[in-house]
Formats: structure tokens, sequence, C-alpha cells
């Protein structure tokens, strides 16, 4: 955890990662990013939180919904069902939401060959299909982007505090 230029990705890239990859082999060390500019800067390895998961912006974040299907249960097993280390990067803008959809699908994949119960997912012992290593990295301080469809909307126009803001426009000049 660090404020904005402090290094953290550039430490993550190359010292971390290197260490995970020669502890555990490279195919079962998962690096994740909750936006895909940010998956991109940890290298060619790394994927997006909902992409890793076959999630997209329609899917549904309720917990009944987020089982897994057949075809996904392949895929996602595929990669999640051995691997020893899941790193995320920039976590302040992972939505509560989206991580629990992870960890759930995780502990889904991983269920058959650890012999986990399901519904224990979120104990601190089970968490992510217990995973060995579970890292996170990123700045508490930064918040999360606003999508653009929330501007277009005027979404923000109507919230409290919205008149105040107009009216300081108004009436502020630079000299």
């Amino acid at each position: 955890v660090g404020g904005g230029g402090a290094g953290k990705t550039t430490m993550l890239v190359e010292v971390l990662v290197p260490l995970l990859k020669t502890y555990w082999r490279p195919e079962h060390v998962l690096l994740r990013a909750p936006s895909n500019k940010a998956a991109r800067l940890l290298g060619m390895d790394a994927k997006t939180m909902h992409s890793a998961q076959n999630l997209n912006p329609d899917s549904s974040m309720r917990t009944a919904a987020l089982s897994l299907k057949p075809h996904a249960q392949k895929s996602v097993g595929r990669v999640h069902e051995y691997a020893g280390a899941m790193h995320c990067d920039e976590f302040s803008q992972l939505q509560g939401e989206l991580n629990h959809a992870y960890a759930l699908r995780t502990t889904y994949s991983r269920a058959t060959a650890h012999g986990l119960t399901c519904s224990d997912y979120a104990l601190p012992t089970d968490r992510f299909g217990r995973i060995a290593y579970l890292g996170y990295s990123g700045d508490e301080l930064q918040m999360p982007p606003v999508p653009s469809t929330f501007v277009q909307k005027g979404i923000f126009a109507t919230r409290p505090g919205a008149a105040f803001a107009r009216a300081a426009r108004r009436t502020t000049r630079f000299i």
C-alpha cells in the first residue's frame, strides 16, 4: 500500500512475481487487476478480475447467480484449480461485489480438487478456495473511476450538493 508513483507495481512485477513464479510454476501464479489498463501493467499473463471468471457487464453479482455452468467450470477450473498464488493490483478500484464473485467462483472451481465445502468460501481459512498466497496492492486513497455513463446521464447533477457546486462555478472567477 502506498501513494501514486511509490513503485508498488514495479516492485510487484520486478521482485514479487518472479519469486512467486519460482516457488510455484508460472502457470500457477494468477495476476489480476480490476481494469484492463492495470492488468496490462502487470504483464502478458495478467487478466482483469471479471474476464478471469467469465463475467461480463450483464452478469449478476448475486450469490445464487454465480454458480458455474459446465462450460465455465472447465475454463475457470483449468486456470484456478491448482493455482498457488493470486495477486490483485490496484485494489482500491476493485468493487466489493466483484471481489466477492471472484472468491466464490474460485472456491467453486477448486472445490472438487481440494475437498472444499463451497458454503465456507467466506471463512478466513477458506477464502479464494484456499489459494496459498493471496495479495492485494494499491493506493488506499485512490478513488475508483467514475463510469462515463454516470456523467453522460447527468446522475451527478442530481446528487446532494450539486446545486451548490453549480452556483460556486458561476460565482467563482479566476484572475
